[in-house]
This record gives C-alpha cells, structure tokens and sequence, in this order.
C-alpha cells in the first residue's frame, strides 16, 4: 500500500506520480483514497520503463547523428557503459 503522506514531497509532485502509475495500471486507487498494487504491476512496470529506456535511445542516437558518431562507434560505447 503506498500512502502520500509516507513522502516528503508536494502534493503536486505526488499527484503527478500517482496519476501516471495509475494510467499505466500499475496502482489503483479505492473510494478511501489509498492506492494498491495492480496484479499485474510488475509487468506493466517494466513495460513503462522500456518505453523510458527507448525514449533516452532516441535522444542518444540524435545527439549521436548530429555529432556524426558512427552507429558501430555508439554501440561499442553503449556496451562498454552497461558492462561496467
């Protein structure tokens, strides 16, 4: 069970995060206001952050084109971040 006031963070801030986990079926929210774990969060979770993972891709290969890295370049730097 997640509560907002658990969070030392605005309402505002909260609100934005609750209603994002809740548009991606990851939480739901009861008529008493507390906010549950769907059955299926996890994937759905997972699913949210690929999409993220793509989106920092695509800017990645942008900054990438413009300063004409060859896409074999951008991969030899990507595999030797990720096995660090």
């Amino acid at each position: 069970m997640i509560l907002a006031r658990d969070y030392d963070l605005s309402k505002t801030q909260m609100g934005m995060i609750f209603r994002t986990l809740t548009e991606k079926e990851i939480i739901y929210r009861t008529d008493s206001n507390y906010y549950f774990l769907n059955e299926n969060c996890a994937v759905n979770a997972q699913e949210m952050y690929f999409e993220k993972i793509i989106e920092a891709l695509q800017r990645v290969k942008l900054l990438a084109d413009t300063a004409n890295i060859s896409p074999e370049l951008l991969l030899d730097i990507f595999r030797n971040n990720i096995n660090d």
